[in-house]
């Protein structure tokens, strides 16, 4: 494992965390900027309306930016374990190999023994 790529991940995660946050605060601002509890409250002006819908705009581009940080994320977990993987099998292709090469080694020894030749490999 490579502590570097499990930092950027680790750091791509709390900033994704952060975004969405913020995201999600920005929706609660809108929604508490209407009094949901009180149907009879008055009706807000146009200028309390466009505060309100610049809020709720606020919130939905976070919530944009969030997404595209999530499946980078997810991309960048995806290429991390790909290669953790290639490297396992790697490592376990290369202890095949070198396990049939002590084989093969110790077979042309046992031969070499057999016939009083030395042999350098």
């Amino acid at each position: 494992m490579n502590n570097q790529d499990l930092e950027k991940i680790g750091m791509m995660f709390i900033n994704w965390i952060q975004v969405h946050r913020d995201a999600c605060n920005r929706f609660e601002d809108f929604r508490n900027y209407f009094d949901t509890e009180n149907p009879d409250a008055p009706i807000h002006s146009r200028e309390e309306l466009n505060k309100a819908f610049a809020i709720q705009e606020e919130a939905s581009s976070l919530a944009v930016e969030s997404k595209k940080r999530y499946n980078t994320l997810l991309e960048e977990v995806d290429v991390y374990l790909a290669r953790e993987r290639t490297d396992v099998l790697g490592r376990g292709a290369n202890d095949l190999l070198t396990d049939a090469r002590q084989k093969a080694e110790d077979q042309i020894n046992n031969g070499a023994r057999l016939t009083k030749h030395q042999i350098d490999l």
